[in-house]
């Protein structure tokens, strides 16, 4: 099982725990992955992460709130 799949399953089973998952990837590589990451933007942090872009989702996720724009890059 992936973290999409994992994912899938706490979507279905467990919403208030799914709402408050985080990804990290070092890159969506199949078409599928890409979807999903496009689908979950909010929630997927590109590595390298940055400590703002870690803190930020963190926090959000943290206090209940969904999560519901994308996720600065490692960039900015």
């Amino acid at each position: 099982m992936n973290g999409m799949e994992l994912y899938e399953v706490m979507a279905g089973s467990y919403p208030e725990l799914a709402a408050r998952v985080i990804f990290s990837t070092g890159g969506a590589f199949t078409d599928g992955a890409r979807e999903f990451c496009a689908r979950h933007a909010a929630r997927v942090l590109d590595k390298p992460v940055s400590v703002e872009a870690l803190t930020r989702i963190l926090v959000e996720a943290a206090s209940g709130r969904q999560l519901d724009s994308p996720a600065p890059s490692a960039d900015g």
